[in-house]
């Protein structure tokens, strides 16, 4: 029993060690952990902190941190949003990195110096692809909203079975339901594009996103509480 917990020990160990680096923290603000990929237990992120492959972010309220990963890719991490980082693409040969955002908010902008598919990245509802471009994602249990702001990214749903998929390019927006066929991308303003992040919110225990308008908030949730 004791040689049977002594290499368990050790493999988490290796394990621990031996995951690849692929980026570190360069901006924190308010209360930023990282979730063990051996143990799951939380520890706190300072700047300069390594993040490993495997490994997940998680953000409080009123917090954020930013991510670059060693390719030159930024990636912002807004308040109460769930990150995990499954993979990473380090050689053209490698498959694409992948990124699944449970919950929150997170703005990417890649740097990949790949000429195919370099990144997909998944939510609760979508899958979203891309080779190179800066692109917005709010996601929740029920949809996910997706705003590019440079270059363009591809978008399906996640459910295999509806097929219909988009291209989308720099203003375009688009929600993703869970279980229902793409609507079209719709054109937003650049000053709606300025403030995408602040005009919603990820609410109801992380299943559902709302239009958070100061004088409207309250009537625009009770119209997606009857929506779904």
């Amino acid at each position: 029993m004791k040689k049977v917990s002594v290499i368990i020990f050790l493999l988490f160990f290796v394990q621990t060690s031996y995951a690849q680096i692929i980026g570190k923290i360069i901006h924190k603000n308010g209360k930023v952990q990282k979730i063990s990929i051996s143990t799951g237990e939380y520890s706190d992120l300072s700047v300069g902190s390594q993040i490993r492959k495997g490994e997940k972010i998680k953000t409080g309220e009123k917090s954020v941190t930013q991510v670059l990963l060693k390719d030159g890719t930024t990636i912002k991490i807004y308040e109460k949003s769930h990150i995990f980082f499954i993979d990473y693409k380090k050689e053209t040969k490698d498959s694409p990195t992948k990124i699944n955002l449970e919950y929150g908010k997170v703005r990417i902008m890649s740097k990949f110096r790949f000429n195919k598919l370099s990144m997909v990245v998944t939510t609760p509802t979508s899958v979203i692809s891309l080779v190179l471009a800066d692109f917005g994602i709010i996601a929740a249990e029920l949809e996910t909203k997706v705003l590019v702001y440079s270059s363009k990214v591809g978008i399906a749903n996640i459910n295999p079975d509806l097929q219909t998929a988009y291209v989308l390019y720099k203003g375009e927006e688009i929600t993703v339901k869970k279980n229902r066929v793409l609507d079209e991308p719709k054109k937003i303003s650049e000053s709606t594009m300025r403030w995408w992040f602040e005009n919603y919110k990820v609410i109801d225990k992380n299943r559902r996103i709302i239009h958070f308008e100061k004088d409207h908030d309250f009537i625009d949730w009770l119209l997606r509480k009857r929506e779904f």
